[in-house]
């Protein structure tokens, strides 16, 4: 699997390195540090994640408090979720790619 590369320096950028960079909208090339523009498909993941995100918090309070759950039934909930969220981000990392 081929990791997306920046346009100025044409080295790889790695799915860690996208943690780095908290807007998605706002990237920098960690080696040469330049302003780079990442593929639209990855800011519509991005998004989709934080709705998703958003939707499982929400459903964790409600289960909480009907009684159906324990906190930490909700905090095990939302761990599950966000380390599926990261494995599909990770699987989709290699289709991103960079613009000036």
């Amino acid at each position: 699997m081929s990791q997306p590369t920046c346009p100025d320096c044409e080295q790889q950028l790695t799915f860690i390195d996208s943690f780095k960079n908290i807007n998605p909208w706002r990237y920098k090339c960690p080696h040469c540090k330049s302003a780079i523009k990442v593929s639209a498909n990855w800011k519509q993941l991005t998004i989709l994640s934080m709705v998703i995100g958003m939707f499982i918090g929400l459903f964790s309070v409600y289960q909480e408090e009907i009684g159906q759950w324990q906190r930490t039934d909700s905090l095990l909930f939302c761990a599950l979720f966000v380390l599926v969220i990261c494995l599909i981000s990770l699987a989709c990392w290699h289709k991103v790619t960079f613009k000036k």
